[in-house]
């Protein structure tokens, strides 16, 4: 096994190079010392913190289908607003497991904490909120 081998998995079936040498190291098609010198060639090329072949996102296909079948076959949207009439979950729930697309890292809420006096204040920045908190907590 090499590490052009393990490559051409990862790009069938999208699974980390490190993990795909650990599971063939359990199932012995992949010695100790093989595994050892394969992490050793993998952190040579600077493959621990990203690996040269591209992947996708994974997308909830099984989960969509069966929504879909279950509900008559709808759009999207209008599947989700089924599924979640029938189960008394809201729609936010439905959305999250039929799209996987990830968040965009702009609109996290990131939030200040120091010591001080309490109080606090909201700061807009773009498509982000910063709220700072500052006080102190005497136990």
């Amino acid at each position: 096994m090499t590490l052009s081998t393990f490559a051409d998995l990862k790009a069938t079936w999208g699974i980390a190079i490190k993990a795909l040498v650990v599971r063939f190291q359990q199932l012995g098609i992949v010695s100790s010392d093989q595994a050892t010198s394969l992490y050793k060639q993998i952190s040579k090329r600077g493959w621990n913190k990203s690996e040269p072949v591209p992947t996708t996102n994974e997308e909830p296909v099984w989960f969509s289908k069966a929504l879909n079948q279950r509900v008559g076959g709808r759009d999207a949207a209008a599947s989700i607003a089924v599924a979640s009439q029938m189960t008394g979950l809201s729609n936010s729930h439905f959305t999250r497991w039929v799209d996987w697309t990830p968040a965009s890292t702009n609109i996290a809420e990131v939030v200040n904490l120091q010591p001080g006096e309490p109080t606090a204040s909201r700061t807009s920045t773009g498509s982000a909120s910063i709220l700072t908190f500052s006080g102190r907590h005497d136990t």
